[in-house]
Parts: C-alpha cells; structure tokens; sequence
C-alpha cells in the first residue's frame, strides 16, 4: 500500500444527464448506491487491508430507467462480493 492513512478502495459515481434530465433523479439514483455501498463495503474492506491493497473503482450507471433502492442494494452486493474475490485471488 502506497499510502498507509489512505482508504482502502474509492468510488466515483457518474449517473449521466443524457439520460437522465433532472437533477433530482440523478441524485437520488446517487444516494442509492452511496448507501448500497456503505452497507456492503465491509468485505471488500476487510479483504484490502489484509491484502495490503488498494482499489480504485468508476462506475458508469448505463440503464435508461429509474430503479428502486432494492434493486441497486442486490446489483451492489454482487459486484463488492466479485472484487473482493477477485482480490484475494490476485498474487503479489
């Protein structure tokens, strides 16, 4: 690890104004995953840190149309469980 007081992984959210006109949509489709991956990181957390690691995320959200919390919580879940996989996985 770099940086020792850093944190073990970043996100960057990108919900794109083509797609979604008004502000308010793209920020609550934002807070959605804040709060998904708030409530999930604690894996992919605990696999950088003994991994001495750290990960760099960006995430483009591609759908057209508005989805509940519901959905984003599971699609998050399944995405921080694949990369803490794939981390533990990765040699030195």
């Amino acid at each position: 690890m770099e940086n020792p007081n850093a944190a073990p992984f970043q996100i960057v959210f990108v919900i794109p104004k083509r797609k979604f006109r008004h502000a308010t949509t793209r920020n609550q489709i934002r807070r959605y995953i804040r709060e998904a991956v708030r409530l999930n990181k604690h894996e992919l957390e605990n696999v950088l840190t003994t991994e001495n690691k750290q990960l760099a995320l960006f995430l483009l959200y591609v759908g057209y149309k508005e989805v509940n919390f519901h959905d984003i919580d599971k699609k998050i879940k399944i995405l921080l469980k694949r990369l803490a996989n794939e981390v533990s996985t990765i040699k030195k």
